[in-house]
This record gives structure tokens, C-alpha cells and sequence, in this order.
């Protein structure tokens, strides 16, 4: 390959490629969703809950977060909660909130 389609392919991928790559990676950090877990058994409510390895004990933790569409609730197995919950966000139709 001569030089000059060498310099046209790099000037295509710089001019081209590389902007829409990084459009991309843009939209991705946007659809970027939580998981938050809840554990009456071990959990404890100063945790950050989002980790299975250290959730929330609490259904307190629930109505002070601001949830965004397509986050997680997971419970853990066995698990007992006395009370309820009122979530300020469902999600949208596209990206609903979602409990396991």
C-alpha cells in the first residue's frame, strides 16, 4: 500500500471513526444502571448496598434513594422486613425498575 492510501485511511479513521467511538461511549455511560441489595440477615444500613457483599438491612435506605429508570432491587433469600416502602421513581417504559 503507497503512502498516500495509508495517510487517507489513518485521516478516514481520526475524522470518522474515532468521533463516532466516542459518541458511543457517551451514550453507554448513560444507560449505566444501579443494583442495590438488601439483606435483613447481614446486612447493615451504613453499607453502601450496592454490592451483594454488603447490603443495605433496612427498607428505611429505599425511601431516601432516588432510583433512575432500569435500576435493581434484589432481596436476599430469606429475608423478612417488617413495614413498607414508597419508591419516588418507577422507571420509564424503556428502562423499568425491577425487583428481584
Amino acid at each position: 500500500m503507497d503512502m498516500k492510501w495509508r495517510f487517507l485511511i489513518t485521516q478516514f479513521i481520526t475524522i470518522i471513526i474515532l468521533p463516532l467511538l466516542l459518541e458511543c461511549c457517551k451514550e453507554i455511560d448513560k444507560i449505566q444502571v444501579g443494583h442495590y441489595y438488601l439483606d435483613s440477615q447481614t446486612g447493615n444500613d451504613d453499607n453502601i448496598g450496592t454490592s451483594a457483599y454488603s447490603p443495605w438491612k433496612s427498607l428505611n435506605k429505599l425511601e431516601k434513594m432516588n432510583f433512575q429508570s432500569g435500576d435493581s432491587l434484589f432481596f436476599a433469600r430469606g429475608s423478612e422486613f417488617k413495614g413498607g416502602f414508597i419508591l419516588k421513581s418507577a422507571g420509564t417504559k424503556e428502562g423499568p425498575m425491577q425487583l428481584w
